[in-house]
């Protein structure tokens, strides 16, 4: 029970912290992970293989970015 009622404050504490700024920062980085993948997609198609090995790395490298920065958000600076 009480750790159910610790969970709730503290999502609504990180959704208290996340301002507009913040939203745009995760959706801009939600956007260049979609071109990412879709590149590569592309790429992919087109047989390009060599060049599609380094679009996918750039894409990972992307996706664990903003893994950092939700995860960041999450674990919240509660200092």
């Amino acid at each position: 029970m009480l750790k159910k009622k610790l969970n709730k404050t503290h999502y609504k504490k990180m959704a208290n912290k996340l301002n507009k700024k913040d939203i745009i920062v995760i959706s801009i980085c939600v956007l260049i992970n979609i071109f990412m993948i879709a590149s590569t997609g592309y790429i992919y198609i087109t047989q390009r293989l060599s060049f599609t090995f380094f679009v996918s790395i750039i894409g990972t490298t992307g996706w664990s970015i903003v893994n950092k920065i939700l995860f960041a958000f999450v674990s919240g600076d509660e200092q």
